[in-house]
């Protein structure tokens, strides 16, 4: 009577069982939302749930809490990490210049560019191995669409280990411990200890100081003690650090990373920084910095991949031919259709089999 539509069907129903049987503070999940979650997060296997309205027991989770993972890929790559596949010269170029920065101790940076799903994330994974496998560090920085507006967020986790802060610290130990990585480690100021302790939303009292910036300022110089800090090397060298996702950094990040771009040729320190084509780079000129664009695979190299997906559960020719030509050459998409049809094939029992309803029309 209201005239609003109503919502049906097993989607909600099993939506409000899962909250009916949590705990009060706690979530529960079905199997496949904890699979959609990918690896952002830690569960607890609950095993199967009898619930009203299901023949038979649902398979249900519960949310333990947010993940170690660092990057994106990293929280995906907890389920599964196909091989990298037709991105050998791209890779290539990044190994090459990093060697050339270690040999010369003058730094540089790679400015890479790709369309979503087209493997900017994997690339960087494989990048950033090869360079801990040389003993040097490659520390990712994480950019979210969720925090555009919050200053220097990607940048924090990184600031926070370098001065050792840990949760349980008081704040009072917090702001030793960061004035001790701005006084005692970079030679600055007791004003930038406190500026930096403000950026990182650590509390301090008046007897610990003040700041007599204006605002403006303060930002400004703040901007400039990250980048300071950012541009040593805290490896065996050269330290690679890696951006990812930089269309969605705050101006905050966005500044210090210009900061350091403008200064690369004198840090021993790699920067990567990867972004979609609708974001303007337009530091990506500057001197020392390379632009790296990634485009789609060929049809041959999306059957590659879609075949090291499969595993021993070996799909048909005919099937793997049939989504690398839907996939249009973009990775994550060859990717999800491949695990759709393994998945439903799963569920009805039938993984070794030549042909499936699939061949005919992908989902």
């Amino acid at each position: 009577g209201s005239g609003r539509d109503r919502l049906t069907g097993d989607c909600l129903n099993l939506a409000a069982r899962l909250e009916a049987a949590a705990e009060p503070g706690t979530i529960l999940v079905s199997e496949e939302v904890r699979r959609l979650a990918r690896g952002w997060f830690e569960y607890k296997d609950l095993g199967g749930l009898d619930f009203k309205g299901f023949a038979e027991p649902v398979r249900s989770f519960r949310v333990i809490g947010p993940s170690l993972a660092q990057t994106r890929f990293a929280a995906w790559s907890q389920i599964s990490a196909p091989a990298m596949v037709g991105r050998d010269t791209e890779n290539a170029m990044l190994v090459e210049m990093w060697d050339a920065i270690r040999r010369d101790q003058q730094g540089g940076a790679a400015i890479l560019n790709g369309d979503p799903g087209i493997g900017k994330s994997r690339l960087l994974n494989s990048f950033a191995s090869t360079v801990k496998a040389r003993g040097a560090s490659a520390i990712s920085i994480q950019c979210s669409a969720f925090f555009g507006n919050s200053p220097y967020h990607p940048l924090k986790p990184l600031l926070i280990s370098l001065a050792g802060v840990e949760d349980s610290d008081s704040d009072t130990r917090k702001l030793e411990k960061l004035t001790a990585l701005v006084r005692d480690g970079m030679g600055g100021s007791k004003e930038e200890a406190l500026l930096l302790a403000s950026a990182l939303s650590v509390p301090f009292s008046a007897e610990a100081g003040r700041i007599d910036l204006s605002a403006g300022a303060a930002n400004q110089k703040t901007q400039s003690l990250i980048a300071r800090i950012l541009a040593r090397n805290w490896s065996p060298g050269p330290t690679v650090l890696i951006y990812e996702d930089i269309h969605w950094a705050d101006p905050s990040t966005l500044a210090v990373l210009k900061q350091q771009l403008e200064g690369i040729a004198e840090t021993p320190v790699m920067i990567v920084a990867a972004h979609r084509p609708e974001f303007n780079a337009e530091w990506a000129d500057l001197p020392g910095v390379r632009r790296i664009s990634l485009g789609r695979l060929s049809l041959a190299e999306s059957i590659s991949l879609a075949r090291s997906i499969g595993g021993k559960n070996r799909l048909s020719d005919a099937v793997i031919e049939h989504i690398a030509e839907r996939a249009d050459g973009v990775p994550l998409f060859v990717e999800e259709l491949t695990r759709t049809i393994l998945e439903a094939l799963a569920a009805r029992g039938r993984l070794d089999e030549s042909h499936h309803p699939f061949t005919g029309g992908l989902p």
